[in-house]
């Protein structure tokens, strides 16, 4: 925290000290809409202004957050053109979860489990 205060590059730090899958882009969440995060985030995210960074570090049941809100983008409806990349991927992540979840529930219904939780409760 005392790094940003001193002026250094936010995107930088979370560059080389972020354990956060957004590490490797600066720490940059992309566009968040509300319903995203955590409640507590959004709270804060939402109440801050553009480039603003927050004072302090939030923790969460995810973990330590260091806050900078970038721009901030009024709330729209998008265009079909607009839309379909995100719509393709989502559809592309569920039917890639279906076929997993398929893949998984053969491999268990073809295979002999035995469980022992004797052993288990010992651990």
């Amino acid at each position: 925290m005392n790094r940003i205060q001193s002026g250094e590059d936010f995107s930088e730090i979370a560059k080389k000290e972020s354990i956060s899958q957004s590490a490797e882009k600066g720490g940059d969440l992309g566009n968040i809409s509300r319903g995203q995060l955590v409640p507590e985030l959004e709270e804060i995210i939402f109440s801050l202004k553009p480039n603003q960074v927050l004072e302090k570090i939030v923790r969460t049941e995810k973990g330590f957050h260091i806050i900078k809100v970038g721009e901030k983008h009024s709330a729209h409806l998008q265009d079909l053109d607009e839309a379909t990349p995100v719509i393709r991927q989502i559809l592309v992540n569920q039917k890639r979860t279906q076929y997993l979840n398929t893949y998984v529930n053969d491999l268990k219904n073809k295979s002999k489990i035995i469980r022992f939780p004797e052993r288990v409760k010992s651990l």
